[in-house]
């Protein structure tokens, strides 16, 4: 039997007051826990909001959602690509309009890697394509907009703060190092600008593709690296870096003074199943063949987790690595690439562990197969889910 492993997290005093923040709400454990097969007892939430269609109006019909972003009001902002657009809903799910339009002239876009409502007043998006930030208010009406040099394409690509700042993530060789200067972590950070465009300083990011690493399907269509042991990093909207290593289940919150720890919830390791191995080791197999490279084995234990991310409460959400079950895969991917590519059948259902910002656990959150958790605030989860068809829907979920 594998042995438990005690989680911690590790959080500087100025840290802490930052996260706290004056939105810190605590909610008590609802009394309606469930169960995922031998899964944790979790909290089942409930959806109360559903927006998308897969034959309807254009603005309900969503090509590729790529980020979303919940004003102070309640309001809905998507980012959709192919062509790129972005739509704004009310609280309710009505279609209130799209600001903005593909090209490059001002308040217009080509390529959307991350939109964030900023503060109560500005709505904020990182455009790849013309490789520019670009502000809106909230009726959706231009405001400005700073060239960024750089810019680097995936996953956490721009995130915004409390106090207005925005962070780009760059690859570290576009940034000048000086001499004697430290020698940079990773290939990428965040590049940290003040509201007006001007550029503050630079922050290190661990590195997210580790030696012998391959990409993988996920259920919510997210792309994962099976099993790997690494770091994992996620910025909180009060301007605190935190970084967690997936092998000790430890979080540590960056920070100039010296660190505070609390301890965690004891979870322990999930082996990977006979059948979810040879499936693995089978999509392995095949990518080896197609690009001439060689990855590293797959594991039979799992990490304690995937990845990690702050909400609007500066609540830290870790995404474990739980039980896989075996799930029948819609038809578009049971089709893809001419059924040469092995299908991975074994997929986890979205489990969250849930910690307020001084390192108390909250809840154990299991959320619904295939959905994509984005944004959270107070009792409220927003984030998106996936149809047989594989057509798209934006969805408000509550924790009851």
């Amino acid at each position: 039997m594998a042995k438990a492993r005690m989680a911690s997290i590790i959080i500087g005093a100025t840290a802490i007051r930052s996260l706290m923040g004056d939105s810190q709400l605590s909610i008590p454990l609802p009394m309606n826990t469930f169960r995922y097969g031998g899964q944790d007892p979790g909290i089942e939430v409930i959806e109360e909001l559903r927006i998308g269609s897969l034959e309807g109006p254009e603005h309900e019909t969503f090509a590729q959602i790529v980020d979303l972003s919940v004003g102070a009001d309640g309001s809905i902002y998507v980012a959709d690509e192919h062509p790129p657009r972005m739509l704004e809903f009310d609280r309710d799910g009505r279609f209130v309009r799209q600001i903005g339009g593909e090209g490059a002239g001002p308040g217009e876009y080509r390529s959307i890697l991350g939109i964030s409502a900023v503060t109560a007043d500005w709505l904020a998006i990182w455009d790849f394509g013309n490789r520019r930030i670009s502000v809106y208010d909230t009726a959706g009406v231009f405001l400005r907009s700073f060239r960024v040099e750089g810019g680097a394409f995936g996953r956490k690509a721009f995130r915004t703060d409390t106090a207005g700042r925005f962070y780009v993530k760059v690859h570290h060789l576009q940034q000048h190092i000086p001499v004697g200067g430290p020698v940079p972590q990773s290939g990428h950070a965040y590049m940290r600008l003040a509201p007006d465009g001007s550029v503050l300083d630079t922050i290190s990011l661990p590195p997210e593709n580790p030696t012998g690493g391959f990409l993988g399907p996920d259920d919510n269509g997210t792309i994962l690296r099976p099993f790997i042991a690494h770091e994992v990093y996620a910025l909180s909207p009060f301007g605190s870096l935190i970084v967690g290593s997936n092998q000790q289940n430890s979080f540590t919150v960056r920070d100039p003074l010296s660190p505070i720890t609390f301890p965690g919830r004891t979870v322990s390791p999930v082996p990977v199943k006979d059948e979810e191995f040879r499936e693995w080791e089978m999509l392995k197999q095949y990518l080896e063949r197609l690009s001439g490279m060689s990855f590293r084995s797959i594991p039979r234990e799992k990490p304690l987790f995937r990845d990690l991310w702050v909400d609007a409460d500066g609540r830290v959400w870790v995404h474990r690595f739980v039980e896989a079950a075996k799930r029948d895969l819609p038809e578009h991917e049971r089709t893809r690439s001419g059924n040469l590519r092995p299908n991975i059948t074994w997929r986890e259902p979205p489990v969250f562990d849930v910690y307020k910002s001084d390192g108390e656990f909250l809840w154990c959150v299991h959320m619904p197969w295939g959905a994509r958790v984005i944004q959270s605030r107070g009792s409220m989860i927003w984030g998106t889910i996936k149809g047989s068809l594989d057509e798209e829907y934006v969805v408000r979920w509550r924790i009851p």
